[in-house]
């Protein structure tokens, strides 16, 4: 939740009277905010670890943010690059979900919720972005 927390504040440390619109980036996760400079609506692209060519799609958004969970393709968890999702049971990654990209209005909340995801079943986690009223995406782990 850092990490989205870090946007959030980052967005309120400017005056909005200086800011009126723009997007807050780092590495495959953005916020946006204001009107974009042309047309109506932010387009967001959807990247994730361990996808062909990275990008998923273009997320069309009025603001708010796009924020990923994932494993950064890593088949489990090495001492040497530490991992920040495991399951607290078997502390080891998801078997069945490589990343979730969820599309919230804080990234705050956005980056607790899809590392929240992450941690269920590919099904269970759609279904509990859907009850949440969040969009989210489900890039499933292909064996092999």
């Amino acid at each position: 939740m850092a990490r989205g927390r870090g946007f959030d504040v980052a967005r309120k440390a400017f005056p909005a009277s200086a800011f009126l619109r723009g997007v807050i980036q780092s590495g495959s996760n953005a916020l946006a905010f204001g009107r974009p400079p042309h047309g109506d609506k932010w387009r967001i692209q959807m990247v994730a670890p361990g996808v062909a060519g990275g990008v998923l799609g273009i997320a069309v958004i009025d603001s708010g943010a796009v924020m990923i969970a994932s494993d950064s393709a890593r088949s489990r968890p090495d001492p040497r690059h530490p991992v920040r999702l495991v399951d607290a049971h078997t502390g080891e990654l998801p078997t069945a979900t490589a990343s979730v990209i969820v599309i919230a209005p804080t990234a705050e909340y956005a980056t607790a919720t899809a590392a929240a995801l992450y941690m269920l079943p590919p099904d269970r986690a759609l279904a509990v972005a859907d009850s949440l009223g969040i969009a989210a995406v489900i890039v499933r782990r292909v064996a092999g």
